[in-house]
């Protein structure tokens, strides 16, 4: 079927690790989906998707890329530019207002964010939790509570696992509940095709865990063993660089090495607890792929 006789969504960062399960959950569930990337003919994006040239950057370029939307996924880049983050969020509040989308689900990637702390980063998402209610009719904010744990499948980390060890830049007893990016699109779906969908819905992983209980957790889905190794966030910064950048790399790294402090527990009405276990998300991956 084409986008005229589909309700359309269109979805940022539908190339990427944590966007492409939604473009593909989407379309499982009827949808039609237009994919925004700044070079489109340079990305890979999940069968039967579209794709526009567009640029947070640019609001002229959103707003025609969001032209007979149904809604808008969205989520920002790893910008920490002071002189660039706020001017997308800016941007994307503008052609969302532009073009009449009626719903948005906006993906923080972090949480909750929903005030300014000082880091152009997390206020660029700050900016959109607090503004989009006003700008689009049904509005969701969603995200991992804590971290993807797709990031452990990053070319460096796959090859790290392959040879039998996990490496984050976390203290061994720290407890993470690793979240699963198709829970996440689960999520968004689910927002998309309900006609009250919920404003805040945060997915929480299925189980705490700390490093060596991650490394477990791991070993029991890849069927060999695997060791925890705390790094810490320079080392982290090394082997995120080749893969995401200079600039996006020292800001993650910066984040881990100072984190923010913890924030009050979310009221159980805001959070959804995924059902993606690691060891279930490690079968799915192809650890030996480059």
């Amino acid at each position: 079927m084409s986008e005229s006789t589909q309700p359309l969504i269109v979805v940022h960062g539908g190339g990427g690790a944590q966007a492409a399960p939604v473009v593909r959950r989407l379309i499982n569930d009827g949808f039609a989906v237009r994919v925004v990337s700044r070079q489109p003919d340079r990305r890979t994006y999940p069968a039967g998707a579209a794709s526009v040239a567009a640029d947070l950057n640019d609001a002229a370029s959103l707003t025609a890329a969001y032209a007979g939307a149904t809604g808008v996924y969205l989520q920002l880049p790893l910008e920490f530019d002071p002189a660039v983050a706020p001017r997308q969020s800016e941007n994307a509040l503008v052609a969302l207002a532009r073009s009449g989308v009626g719903q948005v689900v906006f993906n923080t990637g972090l949480g909750l964010t929903d005030h300014a702390v000082g880091s152009p980063f997390v206020d660029a998402r700050a900016t959109l939790v607090q503004r989009l209610p006003g700008v689009v009719p049904k509005t969701t904010v969603t995200g991992p509570e804590m971290a993807y744990m797709d990031n452990l499948a990053m070319p460096f980390s796959r090859a790290t696992i392959r040879q039998g060890r996990v490496e984050y830049p976390l203290a061994d007893v720290a407890p993470v509940a690793w979240v699963s990016a198709a829970d996440v699109a689960d999520v968004a779906s689910r927002a998309f095709r309900s006609s009250t969908p919920p404003p805040i819905r945060i997915v929480r992983g299925p189980a705490m865990l700390t490093g060596p209980e991650l490394a477990r957790a791991l070993e029991a889905g890849l069927g060999r063993p695997v060791a925890w190794a705390a790094i810490t966030p320079d080392r982290y910064r090394e082997l995120l660089t080749p893969v995401i950048g200079p600039a996006a790399a020292m800001g993650i790294a910066d984040a881990y090495a100072h984190p923010a402090p913890p924030r009050p527990p979310l009221p159980e009405s805001q959070v959804e607890v995924g059902r993606t276990t690691v060891t279930v998300w490690a079968r799915g991956i192809k650890w030996d792929a480059d």
